[in-house]
C-alpha cells in the first residue's frame, strides 16, 4: 500500500516567531548576559541542514532590553533566514542558554511531535521547490524578504514520521561522508603539493655549478 502523504500549512504544525531587533544595532557587548545568532553565525554550505556553530568566531554578546524570553532559541528549533540571499532553515540540535535569534530569522517551533519532526523540516524546506517558492513569495528590491505570513500560509506534504525519520538519518549520513571526503580531499592536496615541492628543491644547485 502507497503511504499516505498529507499536506498541512506550516501555521497548523509549527509556531512562527520572529527574532530580536536591537535597538540601535548590534554591538558586542563582552559583559551581556546573552549572546544572539545572526546570519553570519551560520557555516555557508548549500547542503547543511543542521546548525553547526562557527569555530573561527564566537557569538555577539548583548544585554536585551524589554520581554526578550519571545526571541530564545531552543534546543528543537529551527531558524529560518528570512531575510536575504538565501532562505535556508537549520534544525537547532545544540544550544547555549541564553541565546537569542536575530531579527533576520524566525523561530519555527513544533507544535505537532506526533506528525512532524524538525530536523526533516529544516531539510525539506531547503529542497529546490521550496526555495523556488520563496524566490516568487519573496518582497524586496536589494534584499529579499519572506514575510511570516507568507511562511505561515505555506503547504508542506508530510510523510509518516518513519519516514522523516529515514530521510533524516539518510541526509546525515550523506554530510558527514562529504565532511570526510573533503577532509580527505584537503589532506591529499598538502600531501601533493608538499611532494612536488620537494622534488622541485630536491639537490638544487646554482647555474654555474652545472
Amino acid at each position: 500500500m502507497k503511504e499516505k502523504v498529507i499536506q498541512y500549512q506550516l501555521k497548523d504544525v509549527v509556531e512562527i516567531l520572529s527574532g530580536y531587533q536591537a535597538r540601535g544595532g548590534l554591538r558586542d557587548n563582552p559583559k551581556g548576559s546573552h549572546t544572539i545568532l545572526q546570519g553570519k553565525d551560520i557555516v555557508s554550505d548549500h547542503s547543511a541542514f543542521i546548525y553547526t556553530p562557527r569555530s573561527d568566531t564566537a557569538l555577539t554578546r548583548l544585554q536585551p532590553t524589554g520581554k526578550y524570553d519571545h526571541y530564545r532559541v531552543e534546543q528543537g528549533d529551527l531558524l529560518f533566514q528570512a531575510r536575504g540571499t538565501e532562505n535556508k532553515a537549520y534544525f537547532i540540535d545544540e544550544v547555549a542558554p541564553n541565546t537569542l535569534a536575530a531579527a533576520t530569522f524566525y523561530i519555527l517551533r513544533n507544535k505537532n511531535k506526533n506528525v512532524l519532526l524538525m530536523p526533516w523540516l529544516a531539510w525539506y524546506l531547503n529542497q529546490e521547490p521550496m526555495q523556488s517558492l520563496f524566490r516568487m513569495e519573496a518582497s524586496g528590491t536589494s534584499i529579499s524578504y519572506v514575510k511570516r505570513s507568507t511562511l505561515m500560509e505555506v503547504f508542506v506534504s508530510l510523510p509518516a514520521l518513519n519516514t522523516q525519520q529515514q530521510i533524516v538519518k539518510v541526509q546525515k549520513s550523506w554530510l558527514q561522508e562529504q565532511k570526510l571526503l573533503q577532509q580527505y580531499t584537503e589532506k591529499k592536496h598538502v600531501f601533493i603539493q608538499g611532494v612536488c615541492l620537494n622534488a622541485s628543491i630536491k639537490n638544487k644547485g646554482t647555474h654555474n655549478e652545472r
